[in-house]
């Protein structure tokens, strides 16, 4: 089952206000076996993280991401989000949004350093490695939990030890640290797969919930908690709660705020935080445009010699 944590996971403050919230019908299904309920999103008074009480362990963290979105995900996630359709999965991930994030990535680099002398690059999280079909990087890996075939060009690490031996000057986090129930420790893991001097490209999504939507009587958490008994009632109060989110970023009287598969909706001070805790310093971290990504490119800060740029 899902562990707690009480404190922020980018800057470790005490300092948090929190509303109820749910665990996705989804999730609970596919992930914890219905064995998940209510849960809790905190927003850190510091930085401003918002982010769900409740983080996955490793065993639910692979059970969530191997063979991510295939066809057991898929049916288990349309049987409760009707919503979640096979053509509005098949658009994740397409080809306009990589190309998207591949021009974020050039353009970060352009401004800090030379392409040319990046020799190795690993994209962590990075489905089939398309971001990086052009390069930068002679040496070009790719690591995903998914276990998908990775495009022609790229070298995919089949598991954790083939990580663990991989030393490269760029390492990749687009649309990763927002799934991360350890973010800081994930920055750290990362940080020691790097070669003197290496860098971190982040790509986060910019989708800060307005607390003051939740409200904080008793009343709404006795009405959270009757949702849950009402399987048919929560379809449709998810489906019109995740609308007006999507649609207006507010959550709507009677709407309900769930944890999915993100649990961490970050600022660009978290996002910061969460990095220097990691051993990183920032050359950049800011808003792509005021919808998003948040776009951060950072240097580790040790330098000692840490193995070839091979596998």
């Amino acid at each position: 089952m899902a562990y707690s944590i009480d404190r922020c996971p980018a800057c470790a403050s005490l300092e948090l206000t929190e509303r109820p919230a749910i665990i996705s019908p989804f999730l609970n299904e596919y992930v914890f076996g219905g064995q998940g309920g209510g849960c809790t999103i905190a927003a850190c008074r510091r930085c401003g993280l918002q982010f769900f009480t409740s983080r996955l362990s490793e065993t639910e963290t692979a059970r969530l991401y191997a063979g991510y979105r295939g066809e057991p995900y898929f049916t288990a996630r349309h049987r409760h989000e009707f919503w979640y359709t096979r053509r509005f999965q098949d658009r994740l991930g397409s080809g306009a949004d990589i190309g998207i994030r591949r021009d974020q990535l050039r353009q970060t680099l352009a401004r800090h350093v030379d392409p040319v002398a990046i020799g190795s690059v690993l994209d962590y999280g990075g489905d089939r490695g398309q971001i990086l079909s052009d390069g930068p990087g002679r040496l070009r890996y790719v690591f995903d939990l998914s276990g998908v075939q990775p495009i022609r060009g790229i070298q995919g690490l089949p598991d954790e030890a083939a990580l663990g031996r991989t030393r490269v000057d760029l390492i990749l986090l687009c649309e990763v640290l927002e799934h991360a129930s350890e973010p800081v420790d994930l920055l750290q893991r990362m940080g020691s797969l790097l070669l003197p001097g290496g860098l971190v490209f982040v790509t986060v999504p910019h989708e800060q919930l307005s607390f003051a939507d939740i409200p904080t009587g008793a009343w709404y958490r006795r009405y959270v908690s009757s949702l849950q008994r009402r399987p048919a009632l929560l379809r449709w109060i998810d489906f019109y709660s995740t609308a007006s989110r999507v649609k207006f970023r507010r959550i709507p009287p009677f709407g309900l705020v769930k944890m999915h598969e993100h649990l961490n909706l970050f600022t660009p001070a978290a996002l910061g935080h969460a990095l220097e805790a990691a051993g990183f310093e920032i050359l950049e971290c800011q808003l792509a445009s005021s919808a998003g990504p948040i776009v951060a490119l950072a240097r580790y800060r040790h330098t000692e010699p840490q193995g070839s740029s091979s596998t």
